[in-house]
């Protein structure tokens, strides 16, 4: 078993490309029209591939509307919580906080950044429940890119 430290150096030269899209991440109340706060976390773990073409598992824990300012559709919001990385079968995942803002979801899409110590990236999510009009979206899929910080 490879310590936190270990699969750090192995992922330090390679971007990685994920998805929480079919493992779906969940935020309750849902991001509507009415700034909520709450939290947020993908359901399962999604599938990564660093560009090396080792792969992995990612799943995400934490909470959205974390600033004075609520998120909503329109204006967005801001996150905070932390990535869980598993390295092909390894039993010892990195964990690596992040905080980041994104945009409104008006469009149909949400866009975002994050950063954390050593990880920083971006993401796009699709709703797959709600749609910010008649209903808060509670569910998105999730396509994401993340670095290691030299």
């Amino acid at each position: 078993m490879k310590s936190a430290g270990e699969i750090m150096e192995i992922l330090e030269a390679f971007d990685l490309t994920g998805s929480l899209r079919d493992a779906g991440e969940l935020v309750k109340p849902g991001v509507g029209l009415t700034p909520t706060a709450g939290p947020a976390h993908s359901v399962g773990a999604g599938p990564f591939k660093c560009s090396d073409g080792r792969s992995g598992t990612i799943r995400f824990d934490g909470r959205y509307g974390v600033t004075p300012r609520q998120a909503d559709c329109v204006s967005g919001g801001d996150g905070q919580g932390a990535f869980e990385i598993r390295l092909g079968r390894e039993r010892t995942p990195l964990r690596e906080p992040i905080t980041g803002p994104f945009g409104g979801i008006a469009t149909g899409v949400a866009t975002g950044t994050f950063k954390g110590v050593r990880i920083e990236g971006r993401y796009t999510g699709v709703p797959t429940r709600g749609d910010c009009v008649t209903a808060p979206v509670t569910e998105f899929g999730i396509d994401l890119f993340l670095t290691l910080i030299d």
